[in-house]
């Protein structure tokens, strides 16, 4: 016997209030924090994300080239009234402007701290060279060019 996705989807629910969070549980997220549900369809296991799904159930499909998106900046959350399609580039921005993306040091694949990107770029700006600053803070060249030509760590002063 086969439930409908939408009474799997509301088993997993406390029936919360309209205005509050509906936070999927913890013990079923994926590696990015985002709620998902497994189920199998022709004999494979297919993993579905909550919010998306919660898209689908309350307002319908999801437009092609959309991305669902959180107003209340909670992964977890699936209520239907904190979720709107946009682009992946609406979706970018929105981050930024909330201050939920990651710059500098804070990335994960950062090599270099922010104090010390710093120093690199006032350095460059009294004519230290690039290959020189990069072997200095053991860093790749591209890294000490990206911040001294300002293509990345552009907050820097």
């Amino acid at each position: 016997m086969f439930l409908p996705l939408h009474v799997l989807f509301y088993h997993r629910l406390n029936y919360p209030r309209k205005q509050d969070c509906w936070l999927w549980p913890e013990n079923q997220l994926n590696s990015s924090g985002y709620g998902q549900l497994t189920i199998f369809r022709k004999g494979r296991r297919s993993r579905l994300l909550a919010h998306r799904l919660s898209y689908q159930i309350h307002k319908g499909k999801i437009p092609p080239g959309l991305q669902v998106m959180h107003t209340c900046d909670v992964k977890r959350c699936v209520n239907p009234h904190h979720l709107k399609v946009g682009t992946q580039l609406e979706n970018e921005a929105d981050k930024v402007i909330r201050g939920r993306s990651s710059r500098g040091e804070d990335r994960w694949c950062a090599t270099i701290t922010n104090k010390d990107a710093q120093k690199l770029l006032d350095q460059f700006r009294t004519g230290e060279s690039i290959p020189i600053l990069a072997a200095r803070y053991q860093v790749t060249y591209w890294v000490a060019y990206s911040i001294a030509k300002r293509t990345r760590w552009k907050y820097l002063v």
